[in-house]
């Protein structure tokens, strides 16, 4: 490298013990993110109840994402108090949402199971808010959300 001084400027440089140091860390740390990312994820379940308002509309809040995980819902289930496959509600729908924005949608009877396959999956990662909405469900009904999938640790 060449360098121009000038009267009064400073030179600030590495020594080569400094750069392998830096360069030392730096791989490291690629190594740690490395071995995050190929650890076996673990599935989880997560649910939560609400009650649905006079119009039979309602959001529930399943699950908040920590930070430095990654979790790919690939089941949303919503039961509904009183209801069941054999005797649905005919109607109403259910959003799963990321934070208060839509990431699917499934329609027809309730109780109502959505699935997503392995990579078309929604990622809800670092502070997330899993949410299922329910809309023109039953009015004043009493719902069960559950949410399901693989949750990684280490997610960027």
């Amino acid at each position: 490298m060449k360098f121009k001084l000038r009267a009064g400027a400073e030179l600030d440089s590495l020594t080569q013990d400094e750069l392998d140091a830096s360069l030392a860390r730096a791989l490291d740390n690629y190594r740690e993110r490395r071995r995050l990312e190929q650890r076996e994820p673990r599935w989880i379940r997560a649910d939560a109840s609400g009650q649905l308002d006079a119009n039979g509309n309602g959001m529930i809040d399943v699950y908040r994402v920590r930070q430095g995980q990654e979790l790919r819902v690939r089941r949303f289930l919503l039961e509904v108090d009183g209801y069941n496959a054999a005797a649905s509600f005919q109607g109403g729908g259910i959003q799963l949402l990321r934070d208060g924005l839509l990431e699917s949608f499934q329609g027809g009877p309730l109780p109502a199971l959505g699935t997503c396959t392995e990579g078309a999956e929604p990622h809800m990662r670092n502070g997330d808010l899993v949410q299922v909405q329910v809309i023109a469900g039953p009015a004043n009904a009493m719902v069960t959300a559950t949410v399901e999938g693989p949750l990684y640790i280490g997610a960027p």
